[in-house]
């Protein structure tokens, strides 16, 4: 026979469960943007003879997935605050590396609260009404780089 009151504790753990697995995952995603931030700086790939998409691909990564977070990490170098709104799950990666050509100090809260708790679509949209951005461009790789 079913039991309800357990059948609902245990709903309630696995949905803690699934909070703590999307906390971790935040954390790994926002030590990835740091680490390829460094890479970035070092001109690793060039250093190691690679082209930026063979060099995506040899560290695991799709060259878009690369290029997103190389994006989002000189964005957090410059606007900190971006670090935040990652760490929190308030944005993704896909959002700060639409802003990052865009964004400066002058407009940068502007642009921030522009992503913040959005779809991708509607994101965008904010975006491109405030902004010449191409709605949708196509990455030297072939797939949307949004």
């Amino acid at each position: 026979m079913y039991d309800a009151c357990s059948g609902r504790k245990e709903l309630l753990e696995i949905v803690e469960e699934t909070k703590q697995l999307h906390t971790r995952e935040r954390s790994v995603t926002l030590e990835s943007v740091s680490l390829i931030g460094e890479l970035e700086r070092r001109n690793a790939a060039v250093n190691l003879s690679m082209t930026s998409a063979q060099f995506a691909v040899h560290i695991g990564l799709t060259p878009n997935q690369y290029w997103k977070r190389a994006q989002a990490a000189r964005l957090i170098r410059f606007h900190p605050e971006a670090q935040k709104l990652l760490e929190s799950g308030e944005t993704q990666v896909s959002h700060l590396a639409l802003i990052a050509p865009k964004i400066t100090q002058a407009n940068s809260e502007l642009l921030l609260d522009g992503i913040k708790h959005k779809s991708k679509r509607r994101g965008r949209a904010s975006i491109v009404g405030r902004y010449k951005v191409s709605p949708r461009r196509q990455s030297s790789a072939g797939g949307s780089d949004i």
